[in-house]
């Protein structure tokens, strides 16, 4: 029971700890020009800033997600999409940035209805799925032995 506990604690300090550093990650939507896949000069700054975000965090990731807007032919913009994640994963590769700490990461819908913010890759922190599940399985470990306890013999 101590064990879990102990557990318990060092699970509350990770999340803690996460999120103090997803608060400080500077998460961006690179916007591109209609029908194109280049990443804008004018983004160095926040390809730097990331960059320096990982740098500063060994264990961080980031996600890139691609979205289109909804003109245009559907094959031809999840292909626009797909160019674009690449695009500014090779951007942020230029700038230091290790592919290894880099996901793509399609969308189920990578249409964002109309005008320039629609095209556009959300770089944001990546969490990985089991960290989703991590609370759930806490949670059920914690109650069973305690259920358990209080079980009529």
């Amino acid at each position: 029971m101590k064990k879990l506990f102990h557990l318990g604690l060092l699970w509350l300090a990770l999340v803690l700890a996460g999120g103090a550093q997803a608060a400080d990650f500077p998460g961006t939507k690179l916007l591109f020009d209609s029908g194109k896949a280049d990443v804008a000069a004018t983004t160095a700054a926040e390809l730097k800033a990331v960059a320096d975000y990982l740098g500063a965090n060994a264990g961080a990731k980031v996600q890139l997600s691609a979205f289109v807007d909804s003109t245009g032919a559907a094959d031809v913009n999840k292909a626009l999409a797909k160019q674009r994640a690449f695009a500014v994963r090779d951007a942020l590769k230029a700038v230091g940035v290790a592919e290894d700490r880099i996901v793509l990461q399609r969308p189920e819908d990578i249409t964002a209805g109309t005008g320039d913010q629609a095209r556009r890759v959300e770089v944001t922190l990546f969490a990985p799925p089991a960290a989703a599940a991590a609370p759930a399985a806490a949670a059920a470990s914690a109650a069973a032995p305690a259920a358990a306890a209080s079980a009529p013999v």
